[in-house]
């Protein structure tokens, strides 16, 4: 099964949904920043708000953080 086709950016997920952490996207420094959060590839995030304009709060590892939508656009999320 090619789970490709189900692959989005992280920043079109809606509010209190869950999804799995499949690659990021971007280069040396973010990629750092969001693996020292907990963000690495099979991590499960779930959504606590995303209005679809400015920063989104996302839950990781049991910790709340918030994150711009150039970022969120850079990491790739499946269902």
């Amino acid at each position: 099964m090619n789970n490709k086709s189900k692959e989005t950016s992280l920043d079109l997920i809606g509010q209190r949904k869950s999804v799995k952490c499949v690659s990021i996207d971007a280069g040396c420094s973010l990629k750092s920043k969001l693996n020292a959060m907990g963000l690495i590839p099979g991590t499960e995030i779930k959504v606590f708000h995303n209005t679809q304009k400015g920063p989104m709060i996302v839950e990781i590892k049991q910790s709340r953080i918030a994150l711009g939508r150039g970022m969120a656009k850079k990491i790739k999320v499946s269902e």
